[in-house]
């Protein structure tokens, strides 16, 4: 019988634990363990713990984590066990949300000390060696791909050859594929992927559909389309800071109580389970913005201007992974890059619908005062200026670093720059097309226009890509399976699901 582990983290909990009864209902071969890959669970969530994990079998992050970390030395003992996992955190851990506080200003993540975080890593990692050394007959399952904790136990698994298999979203509709690389391989796959003349054919009609279309939100996004001036959505952000507050109580007594319990691990407290008191400050804070926003006047831009380029600014604060923005860890960066080179155009910057609460007024501020650049946002301006679908179609040419963006600008036909590492980017860069530096975007800026034909992503490509998304890819919205696990309606697209990651390629 194959052990196979099922990864639970924060928000995929309930998720694990469903997948968990289902493989042992449903395939007799497999031995299923939940595997907990941060000891936060189980020192703060107890009451998540004891409802979706109590009656299940699971091994649990903290124990491992506190035997090393009452140890000395712990990054000698990970790099004569594992050197290449050791070199991976000394780059990785730079850019945890963790460490970046100059750039997500979120209060918990101020005065962070790297080497007591880094140490906290080592204690992770060696945990996990104990693990999986211990059971090189299995696989391991996972429904995310972010954060360095997945990170490390990737690098965990491959040092024993245990196939570690996620989901990443294709970006097209709501197909996702396969990885087992948490992202890194996918590309590769789809750039080897024949097709035959009837798949191409469909894909292009589905191109010509997606061209035609008022309204290119995909149905999951729709969610979180700020909703302005809303009594209703008004009250809804008051109650969920209120119970956000209670619930930070409990957290903060659960600290207390960690404090009590292993008052040598007070130092790695913050990485251990964060800074409650920090965060629900945040919290509170983060709530008067978002309330003071949705009810702020909108501004109507008609777009009169021409010649703007569209950049979708990227979520700021969970945008830190080197493996798809490619080194471009917030939006200031790239508009100080281009801002010298805009006389001839207007830079038009739209936040992240994410960064409601987070995105401070000051930055706001700052943003909005740059020279040729238009800042707009779903809590500034009215749809009709923050549509996507408006933006991309008026813009002259759409630069993302990551996201949904510049797919979108390329089945509306319209000039594309990717600098991060998205999926699709990868894919066709790899097919050689797109790989356009900010070097180049300055010499088009300086000379007043752009090579269409350096931006534009040709038709044939692009089918080629919607086709691999159809046929390697499944379609299925997996933020409904984590909100409602346990619904009866949820159950055949979770057993879709494990089937796509349990299934022989």
């Amino acid at each position: 019988m194959k052990t196979i582990f099922i990864v639970a983290k924060e928000d995929t909990i309930g998720l694990a634990a469903s997948s968990f009864d289902l493989i042992k209902e449903s395939t007799p071969n497999y031995d299923p363990i939940i595997i907990l890959i941060t000891p936060l669970e189980e020192i703060i969530f107890k009451k998540k713990i004891k409802i979706y994990l109590k009656s299940r079998k699971y091994i649990s992050c903290w124990q491992g984590v506190k035997k090393y970390l009452n140890k000395n030395d712990l990054g000698r003992r990970l790099k004569e066990l594992d050197e290449k996992l050791f070199n991976k955190i000394q780059f990785e851990s730079l850019t945890d949300p963790s460490q970046i506080f100059d750039i997500n200003k979120r209060l918990q993540f101020k005065k962070k000390n790297l080497n007591y975080f880094k140490n906290y890593l080592y204690a992770c990692s060696l945990h996990l060696h104990d693990i999986l050394s211990n059971n090189k007959n299995s696989i391991i399952i996972d429904f995310s791909i972010y954060d360095i904790s997945r990170s490390i136990l990737l690098s965990v698994s491959n040092f024993y050859d245990i196939s570690y298999r996620s989901i990443i979203r294709s970006r097209y509709k709501n197909y996702i594929f396969r990885t087992e690389r948490l992202g890194e391989d996918v590309a590769n796959i789809l750039a080897v992927t024949k097709h035959n003349l009837e798949e191409i054919k469909k894909a292009k009609k589905e191109i010509e559909i997606y061209k035609k279309s008022n309204d290119i939100t995909q149905n999951v996004e729709k969610k979180f389309i700020i909703k302005k001036f809303s009594i209703k959505e008004t009250q809804k952000t008051i109650l969920f800071n209120i119970r956000r507050t209670l619930s930070y109580i409990v957290r903060f007594i659960n600290q207390i109580i960690f404090s009590i319990n292993s008052p040598k691990l007070i130092k790695y407290q913050r990485y251990l389970i964060g800074d409650n008191f920090a965060i629900c400050i945040n919290g509170i804070l983060k709530t008067f913005r978002i309330l003071y926003r949705l009810w702020k006047p909108t501004k109507q831009y008609n777009f009169i201007f021409k010649n703007f380029i569209y950049f979708p600014m990227p979520n700021s604060v969970e945008n830190s992974d080197s493996r798809f923005n490619n080194g471009f860890l917030s939006e200031s960066y790239l508009i100080n890059l281009l801002r010298p080179y805009l006389g001839f155009f207007k830079l038009v910057c739209k936040d992240h619908r994410s960064m409601l609460g987070d995105r401070t007024f000051q930055d706001e501020r700052i943003i909005s005062s740059i020279n040729n650049l238009v800042y707009i946002s779903e809590w500034n301006n009215n749809w009709q200026t923050s549509d996507p679908l408006n933006l991309i179609r008026n813009s002259d040419l759409t630069i993302c670093i990551s996201g949904t963006s510049g797919l979108e600008a390329a089945l509306l036909g319209k000039p594309i720059v990717i600098l991060g590492k998205p999926i699709y980017g990868e894919y066709f860069k790899l097919k050689g097309k797109n790989s356009q530096s900010v070097y180049e975007i300055v010499n088009d800026l300086k000379r007043g226009s752009f090579s269409l034909e350096n931006y534009l992503i040709p038709i044939d490509l692009l089918a080629k890509y919607i086709s691999c998304s159809i046929k390697k890819g499944l379609p299925i919205d997996v933020y409904y399976l984590i909100i409602d696990p346990f619904s009866k309606r949820n159950s055949p697209n979770l057993s879709k699901l494990i089937n796509f990651l349990l299934k022989d390629n």
